[in-house]
């Protein structure tokens, strides 16, 4: 089976050649920013290598995790031919948001630009927005999507879900993007991100339950 991962490879390579290169290029002692709080101000940060190389890793590992998908899961094999290609768009978009990122950090390390929220929620706005776009097409699996008791029980569900979902996601990507851009750094952004939390986990979740209500309720 095609599995069109090339250009995550790719990524993943020059994410960790890039991270080599600054980790000779820093004096020892660098620590890297490392974790972001609602604000987007660094409040965590690693040694060196560790916080260089953190990025690359991560994105190996979900590259790992998207190609092992076929073989762990049951759905996956009943109908390869629905997953063929989304799940390596899935991939794509979730290693080039985490690279967006990390090469915004490297900037910044580099003196190249200034520490801004905006390394952090731009990537996040994109890849949010990127999701929602791909959602109503996901096939029902235990991996990817909003999974749910009640979607994972229902075609139907799934794809109504899927549907609101993709408007939420999409939604909460463009909030995440504008937002941060117009309050930079203003504590007004908290208020945000309970939005996007309300968006992008509890209203779909909520929804796939009252659809099951709904139509348990039709078949009685």
């Amino acid at each position: 089976m095609k599995r069109k991962n090339y250009f995550s490879t790719l990524l993943i390579l020059i994410q960790l050649a890039m991270g080599i290169y600054m980790g000779f290029q820093l004096p020892d002692g660098t620590r890297i920013p490392s974790h972001w709080n609602l604000q987007g101000e660094v409040d965590g940060y690693m040694d060196k290598w560790p916080g260089l190389l953190i990025f690359p890793g991560f994105n190996l590992l979900i590259l790992t995790l998207m190609l092992l998908l076929p073989y762990i899961s049951v759905r996956y094999r009943q109908a390869p031919e629905r997953f063929e290609h989304i799940i390596p768009r899935v991939t794509n978009i979730l290693i080039s948001c985490f690279f967006l990122m990390n090469l915004g950090l490297l900037l910044v390390l580099q003196g190249i630009i200034a520490m801004s929220n905006l390394i952090v929620f731009l990537p996040l706005g994109i890849l949010f927005y990127l999701l929602g776009n791909v959602m109503p097409q996901l096939p029902s699996n235990f991996f990817v999507g909003i999974r749910t008791p009640w979607t994972l029980s229902s075609e139907s569900n799934w794809v109504r879900t899927h549907q609101l979902g993709s408007l939420c996601f999409r939604v909460s990507g463009i909030l995440l993007i504008i937002v941060p851009a117009i309050l930079r750094n203003k504590p007004a952004i908290t208020g945000l991100f309970l939005i996007f939390i309300f968006l992008v986990i509890l209203y779909p979740a909520l929804y796939s339950f009252l659809l099951f209500r709904k139509d348990k309720k039709q078949d009685n």
